[in-house]
């Protein structure tokens, strides 16, 4: 009777000791700062470092012109927007694509890219339909660029056990900076 004491305290002495001193890193094999609850907060604010939108297709309007050294144009409706610049020179142009995504209970999610295109008359300068990227572009004054997007659809045509799925949609966004 009391080996059984003996062998079972044994074990949970081994097994708390060994388990206690396991280091466990938020992402494996990659500790930040060897504090979990600062390497959350950490990962969170990166996740969240987005430049904020100066302006929205849509809510705030759709001819913008251009103010300061940096200015961000977000959107996520099908609305197109323009934009103008006071003084023509170069700017770094960065675009993102936004996500449209369909769900409803019961049924699987269904996701879509919303991609933003800034256009000068119908050429294409930059578009985010291969990934989030940037250019320098030179842009002049007097003219009217337009902000389009494209991959935007209508929950209304998909169905889901006879049930229209709901619609969330985050922003796309283009930022330009002044060089």
């Amino acid at each position: 009777m009391n080996y059984k004491k003996i062998i079972t305290f044994s074990l949970l002495l081994l097994l708390t000791t060994y388990c206690g001193n396991k280091k466990e890193d938020l992402i494996k094999e990659f500790p930040i700062t060897g504090d979990k609850n600062t390497d959350l907060l950490l990962l969170i604010a990166a996740a969240n470092s987005t430049i904020p939108c100066d302006v929205t297709i849509g809510s705030g309007g759709s001819n913008f012109t251009y103010i300061g050294s940096r200015y961000s144009v977000c959107g996520n409706t099908s609305s197109t927007g323009s934009i103008t610049f006071p003084t023509s020179g170069n700017f770094k142009v960065s675009v993102s694509a936004g996500r449209q995504t369909l769900s409803s209970n019961n049924c699987s999610s269904r996701n879509f890219t919303v991609n933003v295109i800034l256009k000068d008359n119908t050429t294409e300068l930059i578009s985010s339909t291969s990934g989030s990227k940037s250019e320098i572009l030179t842009l002049s004054s007097g003219k009217t660029y337009t902000i389009d997007n494209a991959g935007l659809v209508s929950a209304s045509s998909y169905q889901c056990n006879g049930v229209t799925p709901y619609s969330r949609v985050t922003n796309f966004q283009i930022t330009f900076e002044n060089q």
